[in-house]
């Protein structure tokens, strides 16, 4: 699954540069989506802590890949 985030992440940093016009105005954003553990957690019955550090983790990579917003989908349903 991990996989198919940085190719996700890939396919944004392409279109970000391929769309770029202005690097003040430059939106380059990720994704993180909860549903059925896509990204985040990556399992089931995680401890608070496990999964605070999993998401610090993730944001790391993402700042390392240079991105300047994150998406995260709180909710995976309307409920």
């Amino acid at each position: 699954m991990k996989r198919v985030a940085y190719i996700f992440c890939l396919f944004l940093i392409t279109l970000s540069v391929v769309f770029a016009k202005d690097g003040d105005r430059e939106f380059r954003g990720v994704w993180i989506a909860t549903v059925d553990n896509i990204n985040w957690p990556s399992k089931q019955g995680l401890s608070i802590e496990e999964q605070k550090k999993e998401f610090i983790d993730i944001l790391d990579e993402i700042k390392s890949l240079n991105m300047n917003a994150v998406i995260m989908q709180v909710r995976p349903t309307a409920d």
